[in-house]
């Protein structure tokens, strides 16, 4: 099995559609190859005003932020 970590920052030149669409350099494509599983990663926030614009979590039916 493969696996590939792709990592969304907050600010970036890329135009993503976050969770849906993610633009990357074409040398990535090399390991996108058919059945890779993506772990989809987010940085580290260092503007907090897009916290409320980041994918949440749940655990055991809490909302986790």
């Amino acid at each position: 099995m493969n696996y590939v970590v792709i990592t969304e920052n907050d600010v970036s030149q890329w135009k993503d559609n976050k969770g849906r669409e993610y633009h990357f350099p074409k040398r990535y494509l090399k390991y996108l190859t058919k059945g890779t599983f993506i772990i989809y990663y987010k940085g580290r926030m260092k503007d907090t005003s897009f916290a409320l614009k980041r994918m949440k979590f749940f655990e055991d039916n809490k909302k986790i932020a």
